[in-house]
């Protein structure tokens, strides 16, 4: 009677090792899959805030050149004259000083340099764009470009292979004039 008690004993304490054993276990996956979840949630909206960093700074800079615009800093005959001359030396409008005191140019091309440090690639796509470089890449691109300008709905983002993470609610994204997504395809 003594050995059967103690086979008892031997399976009974083997089963609650084993089910503390699948309790951890599963506990464990649980804690990993929402630490997981909130890290991810947590560096995109992170990266979110550094682009909307990054678009505001170059908002900023645009109405700084603009002032100095408006404020006739710039001597407008003079960088025309040398912009001529530079053309005429086969530079490229595009590369002249004139062009840098537009204050959409100004801003761009600080975003660039800044995109640039963070490690993103800064594109500006449009549908009909005056330079052909800012027409939308097929795909996500022509889908969130077309959304943005009234002409696509949210779902060809997400047909397209884009997973919208911003904002929570995805169809707002029209009216706030942003979206965040993943690119999944």
């Amino acid at each position: 009677m003594f050995k059967l008690e103690k086979l008892k004993i031997r399976r009974l304490s083997t089963k609650i090792i084993l089910l503390v054993l699948a309790i951890m276990v599963t506990s464990l996956v649980f804690v990993l899959w929402y630490q997981g979840s909130t890290f991810r949630e947590t560096y995109f909206h992170k990266e979110i805030d550094r682009s909307r960093a990054l678009t505001t700074f170059c908002e900023e800079i645009r109405v700084f050149i603009s002032g100095f615009r408006n404020s006739k800093v710039f001597h407008d005959k003079d960088l025309l004259s040398d912009a001529r001359e530079e053309m005429d030396a086969g530079k490229k409008y595009s590369e002249t000083k004139l062009y840098l005191t537009i204050p959409v140019v100004s801003a761009w091309t600080a975003a660039e340099e800044k995109a640039s440090d963070l490690g993103y690639e800064f594109r500006v796509p449009r549908n009909h764009p005056r330079n052909p470089e800012h027409k939308p890449r097929a795909g996500v691109e022509q889908a969130v470009v077309d959304y943005l300008e009234g002409r696509g709905e949210i779902e060809d983002i997400e047909h397209a292979g884009g997973e919208i993470l911003y904002p929570k609610d995805k169809y707002q994204a029209r009216e706030m004039g942003e979206i965040g997504l993943l690119h999944t395809g």
